[in-house]
């Protein structure tokens, strides 16, 4: 079992980082450390670790960046599961011991067990919408909320996630790109055919920051993500049969061009804005939901993007469409 964690300048909480591997409650694993072309004190602060626990190990590399980073460190691992780590996070002491009893019970297709996370900040109040993001990502514990989240959000958080190295070598790892490269990830792994699960305990703190990657790195802005989603469905969704997709509006739009594109276009769409009703943007009609049931599509893509508008159309769909299950015949993507 060996953490896997990349790092770059990260001086000021990289020795809080590694002391939460130290106090594992299960002492059978190792860390690699990935110094990312480091120009502060940080490798200083690795070093010490592996002079004083020689379970601990460093990579000393270039400036790659962390797709190529953690890559790099893959290729190193031996064992049979990884461990995701960051450098300003904390693990809780029974991480491990959570997830490998998981791992132990399942069979080979598992390929993540992720953990919940808790997120602080040393300033003040973590801001409401990670509050929220907190709250919606620790309630994807079952494959059957994975099958329903993967496509709107990134369903896994990624330093609290512990990995099948199998799995990863047989999607070829972590991939470079200007895109987010867990969501990536995760994306490859289910359309080989793993599953995920996450348990139901906290296992990561992690430092919310105003300068995290996710809020600062153009490789996670939000149009990345939407095309990420947007490939996984071309290649793996029957698009040649009748789907509808819901939302004519401004988070419909990007897919309904995209598919048109690829001559994938849906039957109709779908909106509850009277407005729209009626119209034909790129000659296909919208319809108000209760076409769902008129015209009965194999399936549905919901692109709204507001927050507040998801239970509702939760519960419409459920009301037309009662067989329907939600991550096996109607899914919300990433807006």
């Amino acid at each position: 079992m060996t953490f896997l964690l990349p790092f770059r300048d990260a001086e000021e909480h990289l020795e809080e980082a590694l002391v939460s591997i130290q106090a594992q409650s299960r002492e059978d694993w190792s860390c690699l450390l990935v110094d990312d072309g480091s120009r502060d004190g940080g490798p200083l602060v690795a070093e010490a670790f592996c002079r004083r626990d020689p379970r601990f190990g460093l990579l000393r590399l270039g400036r790659l960046g962390i797709a190529e980073a953690l890559q790099e460190g893959l290729a190193r691992i031996r064992s049979p599961f990884v461990a995701r780590m960051d450098a300003d996070d904390r693990a809780l002491p029974d991480r491990l011991e959570k997830q490998l009893e998981v791992f132990e019970k399942a069979g080979p297709r598992l390929g993540v067990v992720d953990g919940q996370c808790r997120f602080f900040r040393e300033d003040g109040l973590v801001p409401e919408g990670m509050r929220l993001y907190q709250d919606w990502i620790n309630g994807v514990r079952h494959p059957s909320d994975f099958d329903a989240a993967f496509l709107l959000e990134c369903p896994v958080v990624h330093p609290a996630a512990t990995l099948r190295r199998e799995a990863l070598q047989k999607v070829g790892g972590y991939r470079p790109g200007d895109f987010p490269e867990d969501f990536d990830l995760w994306l490859r792994l289910r359309e080989a055919g793993y599953s995920f699960y996450k348990v139901g305990a906290f296992c990561v703190e992690m430092r919310d920051r105003p300068g995290r990657a996710t809020r600062k790195d153009p490789r996670y802005r939000r149009e990345a993500f939407r095309g990420l989603a947007m490939d996984y469905v071309l290649r793996n969704f029957p698009l040649d049969r009748p789907f509808a997709l819901w939302g004519a509006g401004r988070g419909g739009k990007p897919w309904l061009r995209t598919l048109c594109r690829h001559n994938k276009a849906p039957a109709f769409l779908i909106d509850v804005d009277p407005k729209k009703i009626g119209t034909r943007p790129y000659g296909i009609p919208v319809h108000p939901p209760s076409a769902l049931s008129k015209w009965k599509p194999v399936f549905c893509l919901v692109a709204v993007g507001a927050r507040e508008a998801g239970p509702l159309i939760r519960e419409e769909i459920g009301r037309l469409r009662p067989e329907w299950k939600e991550g096996r015949d109607w899914w919300p993507v990433v807006t």
